[in-house]
């Protein structure tokens, strides 16, 4: 099923006095799994899929005057680690210095040096793997009730933090603002 049509049917569940404001999905751009939002001036809705034996579509609101606090984390992807690369490459060379010279060595010492070549060697190749492997980066945002429990969390990929924003303001923005004291200074 498309992602259009998931999200008419979420917009089949808003009331004609709300208004959609933003819509995003889990995942990256694309891939059609995972729930898909829509944020209105007054909820969060969001739709899931599953399919076990035949499809279930289940729809859930979370009404954003009911929110004490949202919380939104972003986690930057990691790149390439450049040191982890370097140090894999020293310990090749030390490796390949190791077995190179095994030739030169007494017989007593060319086990050793063998042994520690490709135990060098083995250990360069894990090293820069390791600083080859990238991780993407994502924003995580958890909304609380007034009461502080837990109600909703969702996990969106690094680049759609936008959407986080959004919900954020969003929630501010349905609060009445409460009447504070304002005090002159000077």
């Amino acid at each position: 099923m498309g992602s259009q049509k998931d999200y008419q049917l979420l917009e089949s569940h808003i009331e004609s006095n709300e208004t959609a404001i933003d819509a995003e999905e889990e995942g990256e751009e694309g891939e059609d799994n995972g729930r898909k939002y829509l944020l209105t001036d007054r909820r969060l809705l969001w739709l899931t899929r599953s399919d076990r034996g035949r499809e279930t579509i289940t729809v859930k609101s979370l009404f954003l005057d009911a929110i004490g606090t949202v919380s939104v984390k972003q986690q930057k992807s990691k790149e390439y680690d450049e040191g982890y690369i370097v140090l894999g490459a020293m310990l090749g060379i030390l490796g390949f210095f190791s077995i190179a010279f095994m030739g030169q060595a007494e017989s007593e010492v060319q086990s050793f040096l063998l042994v520690a070549g490709l135990s060098l060697g083995v250990l360069a190749a894990v090293v820069v793997y390791e600083g080859l492997q990238t991780k993407p980066g994502y924003v995580k945002v958890t909304i609380k009730s007034a009461e502080g429990e837990r109600t909703f969390e969702m996990e969106l990929a690094g680049g759609k933090a936008e959407f986080a924003k959004a919900i954020s303001k969003t929630a501010s923005a349905s609060h009445s603002p409460a009447k504070t004291p304002t005090r002159t200074v000077g």
